[in-house]
């Protein structure tokens, strides 16, 4: 059910209770309204009835109260009239058939403890039910006054009652009349109030909230340009302008939602474009060990990523006096520039990301670290327009990725070289062990040899004692010249085998070319020096040495 239908309905059942409700109060009000009217004027006319019989009552004369009773008992609506004594029988009445007789429906009650005063105003009236229509019974007490005490006991309070029995046919009819013009009266007040009220309620509340719903569903369908404002200052016009406050509020939060997704993307797509930038630098920069080969191919592929103008990285390397620059864009004249630069932006060889304005250009430079410390700076310099936040971010990245792939060239470098070292170390170790095994060979050759040649001079040399004792003195200066030649000879053979024997101990001599020697011509002197001078005169002028 809609709210339209709610309403209607809650309004037709409130009229329609309210309606009815006034109807029935009306309806009871006017009935006990007539009722008393139709009873004042029965009592009147009782009043008027007793007043009438009292004289006839004087005179007693009963033909004139009989004729007095008839007369009023065929009035319109009179149905009865009765004339009771003090015991409550019928003594005079309109209608023949209830002479003598009790009263239908009892008799009246009549009271003895009222006032004397109040005797001739007491009475009674009440409604018999009766068919086809009810009955007003109106009852006079017939009080004994004074002037009928001549004729009645003075103890005696009442005489009798006069009963006037009206008819309330009348009465009811101009009730069923009434009722008729206030059906119709009720019914028209209904559809007016109905309509009015419809009309108060589509115009106030109806309609309003049919705009808020309409706008409400364009809400629901994601139209939030669609305004929930009204011109009203009730309740109604505060709620629209709290939804349309509301509606403000979600367009806000869409607008920031919006703002933070567009810069969500646009992160999205800068980290993304510095992690393609990245890869394609790892890809260049892992295919090569060497440092200037890597930087080199760093350098390319980070400015053409970047669109940067030129740039710069200068590393620090152990190995080298100056430090190694790789460059793009530039001259040596502008390589020193950046470096002044770098270093008037308080970098020396490193900065923290330090930014500086040099004329129309943008100048920046960040430190290439290792794990070891600062190995150098990546600087650039964009002549065209300044450098974004975002390229400072990726050169940033790219600056600590080159110091990584520094560090592992140079570690690379490093086992080169020692694995360089340890070859030649390994190829002299093989020579010395090939030099040790060739002396040890000569040496054991030297042995044998110079045992065979120690034992021939040693043949010699007793050869020449024995000579030399057998010719005494008879040999001449040439002969002893000759045999002291000899003995100088086997000395010497006995130096030289005593050198060889000791080749082992002997010194390398360096020659030209890198190439090691024994110089035995110098062991040989040295033997021959701890030889007596006759031995190192041999071969002089034997005329000036004796024999």
């Amino acid at each position: 059910m809609t709210l339209r239908m709610k309403v209607l309905s809650a309004m037709a059942l409130v009229l329609a209770i309210t309606v009815g409700g006034s109807f029935l109060v009306l309806i009871r009000y006017q009935r006990a309204q007539l009722l008393r009217n139709t009873a004042d004027a029965t009592a009147h006319l009782a009043s008027t009835i007793r007043a009438t019989l009292e004289h006839a009552m004087l005179a007693n004369d009963p033909a004139e109260i009989q004729r007095i009773v008839r007369t009023v008992g065929q009035q319109p609506g009179i149905q009865g009239v009765f004339v009771l004594d003090h015991t409550g029988a019928v003594k005079v009445t309109s209608r023949p058939d209830q002479a003598g007789r009790p009263l239908a429906e009892g008799p009246p009650s009549v009271p003895s403890d009222l006032p004397d005063g109040q005797t001739a105003a007491r009475g009674e009236t009440r409604v018999l039910q009766r068919q086809p229509s009810p009955v007003l019974r109106s009852t006079s007490l017939i009080p004994n006054t004074p002037r009928c005490q001549g004729c009645h006991d003075p103890r005696q309070r009442f005489l009798g009652a006069l009963v006037v029995d009206r008819s309330l046919d009348p009465m009811e009819g101009q009730l069923r009349t009434s009722l008729g013009y206030m059906l119709g009266s009720a019914g028209l007040a209904f559809l007016l109030l109905t309509a009015t009220t419809y009309a108060v309620l589509r115009r106030l509340v109806i309609t309003p909230l049919s705009d808020l719903g309409r706008a409400a569903r364009a809400i629901e369908a994601g139209n939030y340009d669609t305004p929930m404002t009204l011109d009203r200052t009730d309740e109604v016009g505060e709620l629209a302008r709290g939804l349309d406050q509301m509606r403000r509020r979600i367009l806000e939060h869409l607008g920031e939602v919006r703002r933070w997704g567009q810069e969500l993307e646009a992160r999205v797509a800068e980290r993304t474009q510095e992690l393609r930038t990245l890869n394609r630098v790892a890809l260049v920069t892992n295919e090569a060990l060497d440092l200037e080969t890597i930087f080199s191919r760093a350098l390319e592929a980070a400015l053409d990523a970047l669109g940067v103008d030129a740039g710069a990285i200068i590393l620090v390397a152990p190995d080298r006096r100056d430090p190694m620059v790789v460059q793009r864009g530039l001259s040596q004249t502008d390589v020193e520039t950046l470096i002044r630069e770098a270093r008037a932006a308080g970098v020396e060889f490193a900065c923290a990301g330090a930014v500086t304005q040099a004329g129309v250009r943008r100048f920046a430079c960040f430190p290439v670290r290792s794990k070891a410390g600062l190995l150098g700076i990546l600087c650039v310099d964009n002549y065209r327009v300044p450098l974004a936040e975002e390229k400072l971010r990726l050169l940033e990245a790219l600056a600590a990725q080159l110091g990584g792939t520094a560090e592992r060239a140079i570690l690379h470098q490093d086992l080169e070289r020692s694995f360089r070292t340890l070859r030649e170390s390994q190829a002299q170790i093989v020579e010395r062990e090939r030099q040790i095994a060739a002396l040890e060979a000569l040496r054991a050759a030297t042995v044998t040899l110079s045992h065979h040649i120690n034992n021939a001079a040693a043949g010699i040399e007793g050869c020449r004692n024995v000579l030399a004792m057998a010719l005494n003195d008879q040999a001449d200066w040439q002969v002893r010249h000759a045999l002291d030649g000899i003995r100088t000879s086997v000395r010497k053979i006995t130096a030289v085998l005593q050198a060889l024997r000791g080749l082992t101990r002997f010194e390398l001599i360096p020659f030209p070319g890198g190439a090691d020697a024994i110089d035995i011509e110098r062991a040989i002197q040295e033997t021959l020096a701890h030889l007596g001078p006759d031995e190192r005169e041999a071969g002089r002028d034997p005329s000036r040495r004796p024999t």
